[in-house]
């Protein structure tokens, strides 16, 4: 790829190599760690706000095959580099949990 490309750094073309949730990892191994992700992202999001935790899943899910089908993710995205992809989307809202619902649920414009 040329400097250029985007894609060049290998932040999404590329999983990142001897990463455990793409390669290498054994399949207790690879349990914990989901089971691990699904419970901090649900404690990140109880209640119905889990259910948006799914639903991100197969949103990602359905957009990295779609992706996949084409160059040049096709020819370096595995199936488990996928996986691990929805899997860790689970966490995009990790940081909620730090920020009080007095400010995530207010109604209207947020204030200085």
């Amino acid at each position: 790829m040329s400097s250029s490309d985007p894609l060049s750094h290998g932040t999404l073309a590329e999983p990142q190599a001897g990463s455990s949730a793409v390669s290498g990892a054994t399949e207790p191994q690879g349990d914990l760690t989901h089971a691990l992700v699904q419970a901090l992202a649900t404690t990140a999001e109880p209640g119905e706000a889990g259910h948006h935790i799914h639903r991100i899943q197969l949103f990602v899910r359905a957009l990295a095959r779609q992706l996949c089908q084409a160059e040049p993710y096709a020819r370096v995205w595995a199936d488990d580099a996928l996986e691990a992809l929805v899997r860790a989307s689970a966490l995009h809202d990790i940081g909620n949990s730090a920020v009080p619902d007095r400010i995530l649920l207010k109604p209207g414009a947020l204030t200085p």
